[in-house]
């Protein structure tokens, strides 16, 4: 099944784009207008909301880490999180996200529990000085944390921060 995407309104396109739907992956071609066998469609937008042939073939083509960054946005924000992308530095700021690794950094002789937070938008760091473990805190598990953002070689950094644990991810 071939879908032609138009060519906007000029009356003899340029450039015919096509996406190929088959057994497989689908697959976007563009050939020149002599070649191209599909009736002409026009595309109409409708506003700023994409249509569902455009949001369908969003999903098909894009790769599956920006489709899983654009949800964790979306949730982070209806959970009231700031993105990690607009933290300001050295202010207060709640973010929602979900976990990626956990890991045990002694830092002076001390004991520091360090988990990486991604919303979507970038990578959180977050740091429990005195802290060997915390039970629930997780690779995979969304996590809401508040404290004040720090930056530490050029990443957002968060020093002991109140937490909580979220739905969704491994209980």
């Amino acid at each position: 099944m071939c879908t032609y995407l138009g060519s906007g309104v000029a009356p003899k396109p340029r450039i015919c784009t096509y996406v190929r739907v088959a057994a497989g992956p689908p697959e976007v071609h563009r050939v020149e207008p002599e070649q191209c066998a599909l009736p002409r469609v026009r595309l109409v937008r409708m506003g700023n909301s994409p249509g569902r042939l455009r949001s369908v073939l969003h999903r098909l083509t894009s790769p599956d880490h920006e489709l899983e960054a654009e949800s964790l946005q979306e949730e982070s924000e209806r959970l009231g999180g700031t993105p990690v992308s607009e933290l300001p530095d050295r202010q207060p700021a709640c973010v929602c996200g979900t976990v990626r690794t956990v890991t045990l950094r002694p830092r002076a002789g001390v004991p520091a529990l360090v988990a990486e937070l991604y919303d979507g938008s970038g990578v959180l760091t977050v740091v429990w000085l005195g802290r060997r473990n915390i039970e629930g805190v997780q690779p995979g598990r969304m996590l809401r944390v508040r404290g004040r953002v720090a930056q530490r070689e050029g990443r957002p950094v968060v020093f002991n921060p109140s937490y909580e644990l979220l739905t969704g991810g491994p209980e």
